[in-house]
């Protein structure tokens, strides 16, 4: 692995086995106002497993995903209820 790479703490490299844990752990404690809205940057194979954590959540809605220059999913923009 690259220096940078292993500089990182191990916690932001691993997040459970679909990579989403923490984002998970942060959309069931977050505290938005409805209409509201959160940007997450992902991993550009994520948007649909998240789209399908937002969907089982009745308070929040996956907007839309930002590409990044690359063309690849980049940021998924998810609005409160």
């Amino acid at each position: 692995m690259p220096s940078n790479v292993r500089a990182q703490p191990r916690s932001s490299l691993l997040s459970r086995r679909s990579g989403l844990g923490h984002i998970k752990c942060l959309l069931e404690n977050l505290t938005i106002k409805p209409g509201g809205r959160v940007m997450l940057e992902i991993g550009f194979e994520q948007a649909r497993d998240l789209r399908s954590l937002c969907s089982g959540n009745p308070n929040l809605s996956y907007e839309r995903t930002v590409k990044d220059l690359a063309g690849l999913d980049r940021v998924a923009v998810i609005a409160a209820h």
